[in-house]
C-alpha cells in the first residue's frame, strides 16, 4: 500500500510509558521533555512530539508500545485527533505506529499531494539521509511489497 492509505513505523527502542501514551498525542507536549535541561539530553529518534499530534489529527492511528519493565504493552487507537481506545496488549519492547487514511478528514489538503511515485521518492530520500547519518540503527523501507532500502546495524 502507498504512504497515504497505509504507513507503518516500528522500532525496538525503549517504548513509551503507559501513562505517557495519551500525552504523546497532545499538541505542544512530549513525555521526553520535563525540564529545560532535558532539551540537551534527547538523543533518540522517538515518535513523540508535535508531529505525532499533527499526523493524528488528519488520519487514523493505531499505536502499540511497551517498555522493557512493563509486563504488557498498551495500544492506543486515535481517529482525527480523538483517542478512541486504550487497551493492554501483548507486544515486544518498543513502539509500532500504523497510520491509515492520511488526510481522510481533510480532503482539501489531500488534493495537494503529488503523484504516488513523487511522494514515495520524498520518503525514500528522508530514509536514505537518516540511514546515512545513523549507522548504528538499521532501516528498512518497503513500498508496494518491495524492499527499497535495507541497512544493517
Amino acid at each position: 500500500m502507498d504512504g497515504v492509505s497505509y504507513i507503518r513505523i516500528a522500532d525496538d527502542g525503549k517504548g513509551i510509558e503507559k501513562e505517557d501514551l495519551e500525552l504523546s498525542f497532545e499538541r505542544h507536549a512530549t513525555s521526553k521533555i520535563r525540564t529545560a535541561e532535558d532539551l540537551a539530553e534527547v538523543k533518540s529518534m522517538g515518535f513523540r512530539g508535535e508531529a505525532l499530534a499533527s499526523i493524528a489529527a488528519i488520519s487514523r492511528i493505531d499505536m502499540i508500545s511497551k517498555t522493557a519493565n512493563a509486563e504488557t504493552g498498551s495500544r492506543v487507537i486515535v481517529e482525527g485527533g480523538n483517542i478512541k481506545e486504550i487497551t493492554e496488549i501483548g507486544a515486544p519492547t518498543g513502539t509500532t505506529i500504523t497510520v491509515k487514511d492520511l488526510f481522510y478528514n481533510t480532503p482539501v489538503r489531500y488534493k495537494f499531494l503529488k503523484k504516488d511515485y513523487t511522494e514515495a521518492g520524498y520518503i525514500e530520500d528522508v530514509i536514505t539521509r537518516l540511514a546515512l547519518v545513523n549507522t548504528n540503527i538499521s532501516f528498512k523501507l518497503i513500498s508496494a511489497g518491495k524492499t527499497i532500502i535495507q541497512t544493517n546495524r
